[in-house]
């Protein structure tokens, strides 16, 4: 058996804002990202971002030429899906990953922002966050990384997973301290830290945060996962809501008895939470048989609606959630089944 080694972009696009003319663009390609690298190697796309006149997809790739290091790769593509270029970022010592979904964003300037971590495996195994800040041309401007080792042990990881642009111009990032903990950071455009906050919820538990918005007042909110340690394991979608100072106003759980995924955030256009995850309806062993589940709250984390979508499927999970302008709402995912993956995609309005 021949194992799929590139990517997967899939794109169905107006052109409307870009030509002037109601044209539909449909492709469905797989790049390879591994460059110069043996065309054997794996490669994988995590999260792709539209520049104005094409797509750029990041993900990640090796290097195979010498000691098979994990690094961070970009992939630049045309509107008609024809490869651009592919440029990729790391050393020979250390591991470089990106964050999950939306961990690629542009600002105004046109430059952009990515984030992730740097995992340092010699002499000691730990993780330090990473941003990066890409000119138009996805050359680095500069590099960013962030310790919270006070000392030669080392035994403190950070793992950014997920980003937003601050009203200000600020950078805040959603993550994890040593995958027990939900971590929220702050810093200024220029990548200097003001400040970050860890959180934890219950004994025996592992908390772990993947998506972070600013939130309209001025505040945030950390979506995240807590997985209590049983025998089947059990877990819940986390939303925290802290004020402009990292400082805790609020947290729910949203899930149910069973196993559910993560939460997943973005923020509405009429100023409220959009949150979505995979919902546990039974276990299949220690596997959760699970709906697609989109809540709104407000920011006091009232929930505003709530509804749970298609069928329960095994091994079903939400990967990433976007609300558009008209207020509707997509989401992403996948689903595992007879030992394939299948991805799936959701829009539903407003309401």
């Amino acid at each position: 058996m021949k194992y799929l080694t590139g990517i997967i972009f899939v794109v169905v696009v107006s052109t409307n804002s870009l030509c002037g003319y109601s044209q539909q663009i449909y492709f469905n390609n797989i790049y390879n990202l591994c460059g110069t690298y043996n065309p054997e190697a794996w490669s994988a796309g995590i999260t792709a971002i539209e520049t104005g006149d094409s797509y750029v997809i990041s993900g990640a790739t090796v290097d195979t030429a010498d000691f098979w290091m994990r690094r961070i790769a970009f992939l630049k593509i045309d509107n008609n899906g024809n490869s651009v270029w592919n440029k990729d970022y790391g050393d020979y010592i250390d591991d470089y990953y990106i964050g999950g979904p939306g961990s690629l964003l542009r600002c105004n300037s046109g430059n952009f922002y990515l984030s992730g971590s740097i995992n340092h495996w010699q002499p000691t195994n730990y993780d330090v966050g990473l941003c990066m800040k890409l000119d138009a041309q996805f050359d680095t401007i500069w590099t960013k990384k962030y310790d919270l080792n006070l000392n030669e042990q080392k035994d403190t990881s950070v793992i950014f997973s997920q980003m937003d642009i601050c009203s200000n111009g600020d950078l805040i990032f959603g993550g994890s301290m040593n995958g027990s903990h939900l971590l929220l950071w702050r810093t200024d455009s220029s990548g200097d830290t003001r400040w970050y906050k860890q959180f934890h919820y219950g004994t025996n538990t592992l908390c772990t945060g993947y998506s972070v918005i600013q939130t309209t007042d001025g505040g945030f909110a950390l979506g995240g996962f807590k997985q209590t340690i049983t025998h089947p394991p059990t877990g819940n979608p986390i939303i925290v809501k802290t004020d402009s100072l990292g400082n805790q106003e609020w947290v729910k759980f949203l899930g149910g008895p069973y196993l559910d995924n993560t939460a997943m955030l973005s923020r509405s256009p009429d100023g409220n939470i959009i949150m979505g995850t995979a919902y546990g309806e039974a276990m299949s062993g220690n596997n959760p048989i699970s709906r697609i589940y989109i809540a709104k709250l407000d920011n006091a984390g009232n929930i505003i609606w709530q509804h749970k979508y298609a069928e329960s499927r095994v091994f079903n999970f939400l990967i990433n959630i976007r609300s558009l302008e008209d207020g509707s709402i997509i989401a992403c995912g996948s689903i595992y089944d007879q030992y394939i993956y299948h991805g799936w995609i959701l829009q539903v309005d407003m309401n």
